[in-house]
């Protein structure tokens, strides 16, 4: 319960999760990058020499502190900057809880942070007695969104917790919070490939159970929806749509295991438009 705070691997692979632990001592500063003096070495899709740094102030209190990366440089005489990218030719992006990072940000015990696009780690403070709740996790996941979302998803999660209980609600949140991560990672992509469309493709993370039964555990599906965009906003604010509200459509579901392959494929394909500099939707480009 003494330990320094430290970081461990979050994989899709269950069997891989956690093979890797990094301990961040208290007074050091511990750099994350593809820059081989880096203390947590990581490279691929979205990786910069520098990426971010944590700093132990006194072995519970943790600080992140993302690297400058958009770092002007000269073209033809004129300065340019790196446009902001999943690529390596753009600067890389660290995520907290699922909320992008420009700067410092105070971490918490059980904090997922995911480094460029593949690289996730979970942070765990032994000082920390805190411990980790079915509220912690929901507050985690909707950190950025609005109040009456945050209030609809704990009632959701203490609804979840009377019917199957506490353990198995844990267990369902952790596994939802795991995919949460992959969804916004599909999501930015899918939004910088095809983000001219007069709708726009999103994924989301749900949990699928049975209504007449507490047997069975639920389990967590990604759904895939095609929403009509705003043609415009009204003086008010609000969005203006071409048909009432936002027509929205249920395209597709996945399981998890099935999305994690369709992630896989989307990667693929960003790399492959990222590597020719030219935008999604030529000839023989698949749907």
């Amino acid at each position: 319960e003494d330990a320094d705070p430290y970081l461990v691997n979050v994989c899709e692979d269950p069997l891989l999760s956690g093979c890797l632990m990094y301990p961040l001592p208290q007074g050091r500063t511990v750099c994350v990058g593809s820059d081989p003096a880096c203390a947590i070495h990581v490279e691929g899709l979205g990786i910069q020499p520098e990426m971010c740094s944590f700093e132990n102030h006194d072995g519970v209190s943790v600080q992140l502190v993302t690297s400058e990366g958009d770092t002007p440089r000269l073209e033809g005489g004129e300065v340019v900057r790196k446009r902001s990218s999943l690529s390596k030719h753009g600067f890389g992006k660290v995520f907290v809880n699922n909320q992008l990072i420009n700067g410092h940000a105070k971490l918490h015990n059980k904090d997922r942070i995911r480094i460029g696009s593949t690289h996730v780690f979970q942070l765990n403070v032994p000082q920390d007695r805190r411990g980790q709740s079915v509220a912690g996790i929901v507050d985690r996941m909707l950190v950025d969104s609005t109040n009456m979302s945050n209030r609809l998803a704990q009632e959701y999660a203490n609804h979840l917790r009377e019917r199957i209980g506490k353990e198995r609600t844990l267990a369902v949140l952790r596994s939802l919070e795991q995919v949460q991560v992959l969804v916004d990672e599909a999501n930015e992509m899918t939004e910088e490939l095809r983000g001219g469309e007069p709708y726009e493709l999103e994924f989301q993370a749900q949990v699928l159970s049975d209504v007449a039964s507490a047997e069975a555990t639920p389990e967590v599906a990604v759904a895939l929806y095609a929403r009509e965009r705003p043609e415009d906003l009204a003086p008010s604010g609000e969005c203006k749509f071409r048909v009432g509200v936002g027509a929205r459509q249920l395209r597709c579901a996945f399981s998890a295991e099935q999305f994690r392959c369709r992630l896989e494929a989307l990667r693929d394909v960003y790399d492959e438009v990222e590597a020719r500099e030219e935008p999604w939707g030529q000839p023989g480009d698949f749907d």
